[in-house]
Parts: C-alpha cells; structure tokens; sequence
C-alpha cells in the first residue's frame, strides 16, 4: 500500500466517490462526486495534501542589533512563545562562518522551525509575538522570512 493509499485510508473514504479539497477544515473536506472518473483527480490532490503535510515551514530573521538592553528583553521573552507554537530554534546567532560579503555585513542569524509555514505564519501574527514584535522595533533592524521547506517528490507517489 502506498502512502498515498494509507492517507486515503485513515480518511475512511472511497476515493473512486469522493474527491478532496483544501479548505479552512485542512486538511480535508469530502465532496460526493458521481462515477469512478474523479479516482485521478482524487489522488492527484490527495498526493498535494500529503506532500504539503510533509513539509516544515522556517522562520528566517537577518538580525542587526543596536540596542543590545532592550534586544534581551525581547530574546528573554520570545522563546516560550516559540515553543507554544511547536517552534524550535534550528540557528541562533553568530555561529557561522561569513563566506561571501563583507565582515561589516556579520549579522545576527536565527532560523526557527514550525510544523508548517501556516504555522509559522500564525505564530508571527498572534497576538503574543506582535507585542514582542514591539520591542525588536526598536532594539534592532530586521529582514524577516516565511519559508518552506522544500520536499521532492518521491518517485513512488508520483508514479500513482
């Protein structure tokens, strides 16, 4: 069984009647369709929601510090609310080797990780992180990403 089947499985539906399309319930809602033609369909978007399932999504901030009190405030602060939304710090400052630019150019590098960019997305949103948001305003100049993890396909889903 592919994993593409066992997905389709653990959903309790037929996928020959059923098709499935993203919405605000994700991953899932089940329409009735008529007839076996929609089965293609069916697992073309069943392999889209799996595969998007698969991947993380990655907070990236290019940090240049210039007020150093106020910035430990915000570091003493953030991480808890990091973790509330299943986020890891995968990089956090200077612990890099500056291959290409300037050595004027060294800045703070943190890379956090979340389940989904949708994730890291309602993270940096909430409430919580927009109050601490604040305080980075004025303690550091920021360039801020929203990434995601790139997965390849593999070659077992996609000849489905």
């Amino acid at each position: 069984m592919t994993p593409i089947d066992e997905y389709i499985a653990s959903q309790n539906a037929d996928p020959k009647t059923f098709i499935w399309t993203k919405s605000a319930q994700y991953p899932v809602e089940f329409h009735s369709r008529q007839g076996a033609n929609s089965f293609p369909t069916v697992r073309n978007i069943a392999m889209e929601i799996f595969m998007d399932q698969l991947k993380k999504g990655y907070l990236l901030a290019i940090v240049d510090v210039h007020n150093a009190d106020a910035f430990k405030e915000y570091m003493a602060r953030v991480p808890a609310l990091i973790a509330e939304f299943g986020g890891r710090f995968v990089v956090r400052g200077f612990d890099y080797e500056l291959m290409e630019g300037s050595p004027n150019d060294r800045k703070r590098v943190v890379i956090l990780e979340f389940g989904s960019s949708e994730i890291a997305k309602r993270f940096y949103h909430s409430p919580g992180y927009q109050l601490l948001a604040e305080i980075r305003y004025v303690s550091c100049s920021t360039v801020l990403y929203i990434l995601n993890e790139y997965v390849e396909t593999p070659v077992a889903l996609t000849e489905l």
